[in-house]
C-alpha cells in the first residue's frame, strides 16, 4: 500500500480544521437556529404581500369527519396590480399557519361568495377571503392562531433574465406574522 505524500495529508488536515472552525462559528452565531426575524401585524391591519394586499381578521377551527382540524382564516384581499392574480397556495404560497410545533400551508381559497373564483381582479377593491388549512387530528388548539403572510417578489429565475422567460411571483425572504383570535366550532357530522 502506497502512502500519500506528506503535503496531501497536511492539506487534508488543514481543510478539515477550516471546515470545523467555520461550522462551529456559524453554530455559535446562531446560524442553525430557527428564523425569528418576521415582521408583525395586528388582526385587521393591512399587509402588502407584493402580489396582493391582505387584511386578516380571525380564524375558525372545526373537526372534520375524519378527525383532522379544518382551519379557516377570514379576512379580505385586494389586488393593486394591473393583472388578475391568484392567492398562491401550497408550500411557496402567500399564507401559512402555526400552532405550537405544528404548521400547515394554504390548501385552498374562497374569494367573495364564489367558491369557484380563482383570481383577484386588478381593481384594487377588497373582496372577502376564506383561506382553508388542514391540521392533524392530534393537534391541540388554543384560543389564538399564528398566521404568516409571505411577501412575494415578481421576477424570473433565469440567469440575468437573458432568456426573456416568463415572470411570476415567488416567495421573498420577508414574512409578516400575526396572532389571530381562533373560534373553535362544533365538530362536523
Amino acid at each position: 500500500m502506497e502512502q500519500k505524500p506528506n503535503w496531501v495529508r497536511r492539506v487534508l488536515v488543514a481543510a478539515v480544521a477550516i471546515i470545523a472552525v467555520a461550522v462551529t462559528t456559524v453554530w455559535l452565531l446562531g446560524g442553525f437556529e430557527q428564523r425569528r426575524d418576521y415582521l408583525t401585524f395586528a388582526p385587521g391591519q393591512q399587509v402588502d404581500a407584493g402580489n396582493l394586499v391582505f387584511i386578516l381578521d380571525s380564524a375558525t377551527a372545526q373537526r372534520a369527519a375524519d378527525g383532522d382540524w379544518e382551519v379557516v382564516v377570514l379576512g379580505s384581499v385586494r389586488n393593486p396590480n394591473h393583472e388578475s392574480l391568484p392567492v398562491i397556495t401550497g408550500d411557496s404560497g402567500n399564507l401559512a399557519i402555526r400552532t405550537g410545533t405544528t404548521a400547515a400551508v394554504l390548501e385552498r381559497v374562497e374569494l367573495g361568495s364564489n367558491a369557484q373564483r380563482a383570481v383577484v381582479a386588478p381593481d384594487n377593491r377588497p373582496i372577502q377571503l376564506a383561506a382553508h388549512f388542514s391540521l392533524p387530528a392530534e393537534t391541540s388548539l388554543a384560543t389564538d392562531l399564528r398566521v404568516g403572510v409571505f411577501v412575494m417578489e415578481y421576477g424570473s429565475t433565469n440567469i440575468l433574465d437573458l432568456a426573456g422567460g416568463e415572470r411570476w411571483h415567488e416567495a421573498d425572504s420577508r414574512v409578516y406574522a400575526a396572532v389571530l383570535p381562533l373560534l373553535l366550532l362544533e365538530p362536523q357530522r
